[in-house]
C-alpha cells in the first residue's frame, strides 16, 4: 500500500481517537489537549504500533500549531496585548538560565544546538491556557506574552546563528518580521475588498486560509518559524475578525475540528517514535 492511502487511514484514526479523547478528559475537568497526546503515545511505535510517523503525516499534523498560534493571535488571548520592560526581562532570563544549564550539564557551548533546547512551546501553552480558562484573565495574558516574547527571541537567535553570514541572516529575519507588520495594515484592506466584489464568504474562508499558508511559506524560506509568523498575522487581524463572528467560527472548526487534535496527537506519536529509534539504536 503507498505511503498517501496508508497516511489517509492513519489521519483518520488518529482524528476520531483524538477528538474523543479531548472529550472524555474534558468531561473530567482535565486538560483537554493531553487526551491526544496520550493516544499518539498509546497508538504510535513502542506502545501498539498501529501508526507509523511519516512525511505525509507529519506535514500535516504540524500545520495545527501554525492555525493554533494564528487564532490564538486574532481572538484567544486576551483582548489586549501589552509588552512592558518587566515582561521583556523576563523573557530573557526564561531564555538565558536554561541555555546556561543545559551547557553546563551537557557540555555543549554550540549556540545554535542549545536553543531549540530552551524554546517555549507557545502552541501547548495556548490550549493550556484556554482549557483552564484564563486565557482572557490578565494573569493568563501575562504568562503567553512572556512566552511569546521568549519564543519570539529564540526563534530570532536560531535563524541568525543558523546560517551564515551572522549580519546577513539577522538582516533577513528582521526584515520579514517589519513585512509582516507593515503588511499587517494592508491585509484587512484587501480582504475588505475581496469581500466586496465577491459576495461568497467561502472565498473569505479561503483568502485567509492562503494567506496564513503563504506568510508561513516565507517565514520557513528564511528560517524563520511559520507560526510565530501566524501569530503575528493574527494579532494584525483582530480588528478586521471583530464584526465578523461567522469567519471565526469557521476558522475554529477547520482549527480544532482537525489539525489542533492531530498536532497534539503527533507530540505523542513523535515522543514514542524518538524513544523506539534510541532504544533500537
Amino acid at each position: 500500500m503507498y505511503v498517501g492511502e496508508i497516511s489517509l487511514l492513519y489521519l483518520g484514526i488518529a482524528l476520531i481517537l483524538s477528538k474523543l479523547a479531548e472529550e472524555a478528559l474534558g468531561r473530567l475537568n482535565m486538560v483537554r489537549f493531553v487526551g491526544p497526546i496520550i493516544v499518539g503515545i498509546i497508538m504510535g511505535q513502542g506502545v501498539l504500533g498501529l501508526i507509523k510517523l511519516n512525511d505525509i503525516i507529519s506535514f500535516i499534523t504540524s500545520l495545527g500549531i501554525v492555525f493554533l498560534l494564528f487564532l490564538a493571535g486574532a481572538e484567544e488571548i486576551g483582548s489586549k496585548l501589552e509588552i512592558n520592560s518587566q515582561i521583556l526581562a523576563s523573557a530573557l532570563v526564561q531564555i538565558s538560565v536554561p541555555l546556561l544549564l543545559i551547557s553546563l550539564v551537557l557540555n555543549i557551548y554550540t549556540l545554535p544546538l542549545l536553543i531549540p533546547l530552551a524554546m517555549t512551546s507557545a502552541g501547548p501553552l495556548t490550549r493550556l491556557l484556554i482549557d483552564v480558562g484564563i486565557s482572557k484573565e490578565r494573569v493568563g495574558v501575562t504568562i503567553f506574552e512572556q512566552a511569546v516574547i521568549a519564543e519570539i527571541m529564540a526563534v530570532v537567535a536560531f535563524a541568525t546563528f543558523l546560517r551564515q553570514p551572522f549580519l546577513t541572516s539577522f538582516i533577513e529575519v528582521v526584515l520579514i518580521l517589519i513585512f509582516i507588520i507593515l503588511l499587517g495594515s494592508k491585509i484587512s484592506l484587501l480582504l475588505e475588498k475581496i469581500e466586496g466584489y465577491i459576495k461568497v464568504r467561502e472565498i473569505e474562508f479561503a483568502s485567509i486560509i492562503s494567506l496564513i499558508l503563504i506568510i508561513g511559506f516565507l517565514a520557513e524560506y528564511y528560517n524563520f518559524n511559520s507560526a510565530i509568523a501566524a501569530l503575528f498575522v493574527g494579532f494584525l487581524l483582530r480588528d478586521y475578525f471583530k464584526d465578523r463572528a461567522e469567519l471565526l467560527e469557521k476558522l475554529h472548526a477547520f482549527t480544532y475540528g482537525f489539525f489542533e487534535p492531530l498536532f497534539f496527537f503527533s507530540i505523542g506519536l513523535y515522543f514514542v517514535q524518538q524513544l523506539w529509534d534510541f532504544n533500537v539504536t
